[in-house]
């Protein structure tokens, strides 16, 4: 496969009143690393035309985003599985063919594309598991991929409020949350996980990416907060009285 990894955490929250998606923006490239080492830059892991997609894994993971993300449906029912399995099985059709470097083989690595798809109704979000034989499945409250051994994804699994799906919250008391997690997932993987993207997608409405002051000023407050929670974590506590 591709050279470049670029690993990331990606979350993906369902709240009553739409999707919200993040990632962070740190892409490692690793291609002639014996002669010149790692490089690395912040990037966007979104493709966003028709459906918004946010890839992890490596190069073959942008390009599988890339295809969906390019999907023109003809109406809101269409079936958005069926159709996410088609294009996955196709990428991996090309690379047999050789179109790309690689086999029709799994190397082990950890594929995934987050897809949130529009409607002028309801959007769904859907996570794809680039194996040879793709897994597809609709996420209906939360979703965390990449990045597979962190921890941060407790936060998320843990403190979003659990119940019926969607999650009963709305999408703009999700934003911390998911900034949050991305956030301690940096903390634990420094050398992986950096920097902060957002992506909301109202039901009905197209989608809207966050402008990159939106994302600092979410950043800014999920260190305020877990500077707060670690003071208080700390705190003195009289084990004697």
């Amino acid at each position: 496969m591709q050279p470049e990894n670029i690993m990331t955490l990606q979350i993906g929250l369902v709240g009553i009143d739409g999707i919200v998606m993040a990632s962070d923006c740190l892409m490692t490239d690793t291609d002639d690393l014996w002669a010149n080492g790692v490089s690395q830059s912040m990037g966007s892991k979104f493709r966003c035309r028709d459906h918004v997609c946010c890839a992890s894994g490596d190069n073959f993971s942008l390009i599988v985003a890339d295809d969906i993300s390019a999907y023109k449906r003809q109406d809101n029912d269409y079936d958005a599985g069926l159709m996410l399995r088609q294009i996955a099985l196709r990428a991996w059709e090309r690379v047999s063919m050789g179109e790309w470097d690689g086999e029709k083989k799994w190397d082990g690595m950890s594929r995934t594309v987050l897809v949130g798809c529009t409607s002028s109704q309801k959007s769904s979000l859907w996570q794809v598991h680039l194996l040879p034989s793709p897994i597809v499945s609709e996420c209906h409250d939360r979703v965390v991929s990449g990045a597979v051994k962190n921890n941060a994804r407790h936060f998320i699994n843990t403190f979003a409020p659990v119940g019926p799906a969607p999650i009963n919250l709305p999408i703009d008391r999700l934003l911390l949350p998911a900034a949050y997690t991305i956030f301690t997932a940096g903390l634990e993987q420094p050398s992986e996980i950096a920097g902060l993207e957002i992506i909301v997608i109202p039901h009905g409405r197209p989608y809207y990416r966050l402008p990159n002051g939106k994302n600092k000023e979410l950043q800014s407050l999920a260190e305020r907060v877990h500077r707060s929670f670690s003071k208080r974590l700390t705190s003195t506590f009289d084990y004697i009285g």
